[in-house]
């Protein structure tokens, strides 16, 4: 940021952006009205998303608010926001329900933790494979009995294999990664 007239354009943006968020998660907790906002966000303030997200944690008091930007600082490796999510997560309220929100603080902590000592970003790969931008599934296959689908997947950044479980038969999909031999695509595709 060079000079005064940068700073307050792109903190007037990151301003207008954090208001979208609040009203949006004033409605409720529902990832699909997440999603396009945190998209746009990506494209309108690539070149300051840092500044936005480290700016928004410091800010913001509304748990949902700062649940999908610590979410947000983990995924894109927004290293800035560590102190700021090591000093609040310590004081976040539980939440009792089928998940607690706090898991994906404690996630997007531990991932920025690993990007810092230059880990690639599969370091911490958990989730649903598609929902992680550096993995490339290679095949996947279901059996519609036991409710389970199983991956093959490797990152598109340093070529890591690994292997993903998901089990639907709880309220929300379950995933297990398993790290495994080799480096990229697999030689083989197995039958559905």
């Amino acid at each position: 940021m060079g000079n005064n007239e940068d700073v307050t354009w792109n903190k007037e943006r990151s301003d207008a952006w954090l208001q979208q968020l609040r009203d949006v998660a004033a409605r409720g907790y529902k990832t699909a009205d997440f999603r396009p906002l945190l998209d746009k966000m990506r494209d309108d303030l690539s070149h300051d998303i840092r500044a936005a997200v480290v700016w928004g944690l410091t800010d913001t008091e509304d748990r949902a608010t700062f649940w999908w930007l610590a979410q947000l600082a983990g995924k894109a490796r927004v290293v800035e926001a560590l102190p700021i999510l090591e000093e609040k997560y310590p004081n976040l309220p539980f939440h009792r329900g089928l998940r607690d929100y706090r898991d994906d603080v404690r996630n997007a902590i531990s991932d920025l933790k690993a990007a810092q000592r230059g880990a690639c970003r599969c370091w911490g790969a958990r989730g649903w494979p598609s929902g992680r931008p550096e993995m490339v599934i290679h095949d996947q296959v279901s059996d519609g009995e036991t409710w389970t689908t199983d991956y093959r997947v490797y990152c598109a950044d340093c070529g890591k294999r690994w292997k993903v479980h998901e089990d639907s038969n709880y309220h929300y999909p379950v995933y297990q990664w398993r790290g495994v031999g080799g480096r990229g695509p697999w030689k083989t595709k197995r039958k559905s």
